[in-house]
């Protein structure tokens, strides 16, 4: 064979064996690559026959017109066959057009249909180049322009991966959205594109009407990364009720120890059991109970109850029942006491009247005050006054009572003094000169004679005889004392010697008013004239009764007619004894010649 006919032979199957690389490399290109060079290193490697080869599992090439572009000068390269399989056959191989735009690369053009393949290059270049460089410089795109080369970049066919909990749990009171508790708990990352958690779309939503019931509720996410990769996610939120319920109502109760209610009486009527989420609680448990066991017992009692909603949430209240005493004691006794100055009363036996009782406190530990008195000040001065009793028990209870206390004087006044008197029977009776003659006393009034009074009397004037004068005294609480008074009356008028003109008066003799009167109507004058009243219009004698002289006496006269008749007469004191004894025998002379018949004597004797 000619030398130039061998030439056009070897480039001839150099072209052809370029054909058959070319189809190898397409039985290497991975068609989820994502950019634009299709050839994965990952699926060649060498061995040390110097041959570079496809190992990896074949993949499927789409059809479609592609460009390989290869370093040039990398030497002869051989398509093979593998497990006795052909790869490349004329039915799914294009007509081959390769051309060098540069002193350095050479693209290849074909058009494939949908096959799998295999490709082997044998040769040092090849095997040297792809030592040291890898498959630099060899890149395999779809279209019929070749463009710079690009290193591979595999395709991203792994779906992005969720983190976070699946499971969220939180309070029906908590407002929160989806969108809230997705930022908040739940990322999502890829191998290529990186954090993706802004990328997360809520695909369904099961919560969001719910948030507030109690109950678990499903929201299905999905997220995609920049190659189309879609990761779904199943978040789960679990609503609780975990706000325990509240149980309402104090902290003390007290109770009457003689009316203590039971203990349910008293939870239903202080306390309320309520839930934020259930609404008000109907039961109760009751886990301590000093109470019960000890209803009339004083003292204080413990109770802790507890309630639980219907989430489980439960709380407890802890409670004191203080028994107690709350009925005040008694006092005994009257309301009103009268005390008698007869029968005097120290302050101490008032007290005495009264007793005290208590439904639990024995007397003699009750106390006993004194709250408010005037009283012992008074008790011997007649009047009201009152008394407040303060009784207070072992628990401090007390009870008050007044007391009216009445003083009254039932002790009548004493009246003393003489219990007889004598008096002339021509002296006109005088009560009142007698009473002063009395004496008084009473032990609450300042009395004086003057408060005496005559009750009483039978005595007649002008009448010798014996009579009662009964005097009486009231106190200014009407109590009475009497005294009474025998009075005598007597004939004490001396003898006097009695001239129509002249009335003699004995020594040691006197003559009252009432007595000269007495005396001039007995006269012939008083008589004739019938004179039955008497009016003194001159008296000299009643200044010097006691002095011997000669007195002048004069009085009117009245008779039945009314007419008037002016009476003078003398009246005699006698002078001492010698004088005296010539008196009596005039007197006589005169009487027993009775010169003067009308003339008469009258004898007063000395008391």
């Amino acid at each position: 064979m000619r030398g130039d006919e061998m030439r056009k032979m070897i480039g001839l199957l150099s072209v052809c064996f370029l054909v058959l690389a070319t189809a190898m490399v397409l039985s290497a290109l991975d068609t989820k690559a994502d950019g634009k060079n299709l050839l994965n290193p990952a699926y060649f490697q060498g061995d040390a026959g110097e041959n570079v080869f496809y190992t990896n599992p074949r993949h499927p090439v789409t059809s479609g017109v592609y460009t390989l572009s290869v370093p040039a000068g990398l030497g002869s390269v051989l398509l093979v066959e593998s497990g006795g399989e052909i790869l490349v056959n004329e039915s799914d191989s294009a007509s081959l057009m390769c051309d060098s735009e540069d002193s350095d690369v050479m693209v290849c053009r074909l058009e494939l249909t949908e096959s799998d393949f295999y490709m082997e290059m044998r040769g040092g270049a090849a095997y040297q180049h792809f030592g040291h460089f890898g498959l630099d410089g060899f890149q395999l795109e779809k279209g019929e322009e070749a463009t710079p080369y690009e290193p591979y970049q595999p395709k991203d066919d792994v779906a992005p991966v969720f983190s976070g909990s699946g499971f969220i749990v939180l309070s029906y009171t908590e407002t929160q959205t989806l969108e809230e508790l997705v930022d908040a708990h739940v990322g999502a990352y890829d191998e290529i594109d990186g954090d993706l958690s802004d990328e997360i779309v809520i695909a369904e939503d099961g919560y969001s009407e719910h948030s507030t019931t109690t109950g678990e509720y499903e929201a299905t996410l999905e997220v995609s990364d920049s190659s189309g990769n879609t990761a779904y996610f199943t978040l789960v939120v679990i609503v609780k009720d975990e706000i325990p319920p509240v149980i309402t109502g104090p902290d003390t109760l007290h109770v009457d120890v003689d009316k203590p209610p039971l203990l349910e009486d008293l939870i239903d009527e202080h306390f309320l059991f309520y839930d934020d989420y259930d609404g008000a609680l109907d039961g109760y448990v009751v886990y301590e109970d000093s109470y019960s066991d000890a209803l009339g017992v004083l003292g204080e009692k413990s109770v802790t109850i507890g309630v639980v909603d219907a989430s489980g949430n439960e709380t407890f209240k802890t409670f004191s029942v203080i028994v107690e005493d709350v009925t005040p004691p008694s006092i005994v006794g009257p309301s009103a006491v009268e005390i008698l100055l007869s029968e005097p009363m120290s302050f101490e036996e008032v007290l005495l009247l009264y007793a005290l009782a208590d439904n639990h406190t024995p007397e003699e530990d009750i106390a006993l005050y004194i709250h408010e008195e005037n009283l012992s000040e008074n008790l011997d001065t007649p009047g009201e006054y009152y008394l407040t009793l303060q009784a207070v028990d072992a628990s401090g209870n007390e009870t008050l009572k007044i007391v009216h206390v009445d003083i009254l004087d039932d002790v009548a006044p004493e009246l003393n003094g003489p219990v007889n008197h004598r008096i002339s029977y021509t002296v006109e009776f005088d009560w009142v000169q007698l009473r002063n003659q009395l004496f008084v006393y009473d032990n609450v009034d300042d009395l004086t004679v003057d408060d005496v009074a005559m009750r009483e009397h039978n005595v007649v004037e002008g009448e010798i005889g014996s009579y009662t004068v009964v005097f009486e005294v009231s106190d200014a609480a009407g109590n009475l004392a009497f005294h009474s008074v025998v009075v005598d009356v007597i004939d004490d008028v001396p003898p006097v010697f009695v001239v129509d003109d002249r009335i003699i008066v004995t020594e040691g003799s006197s003559l009252s008013e009432g007595e000269l009167l007495s005396i001039a109507s007995q006269s012939a004058t008083a008589k004739t004239f019938e004179a039955v009243s008497f009016e003194i219009l001159h008296d000299d004698y009643s200044a010097f009764k006691d002095t011997p002289g000669l007195y002048s006496y004069e009085i009117e006269m009245t008779n039945e007619s009314g007419e008037k008749l002016v009476h003078a007469f003398d009246v005699v004191v006698e002078e001492p004894q010698a004088e005296r004894g010539v008196a009596a025998v005039l007197w006589i002379a005169l009487c027993g010649l009775g010169l003067i018949g009308a003339s008469y004597v009258v004898l007063k004797r000395r008391e």
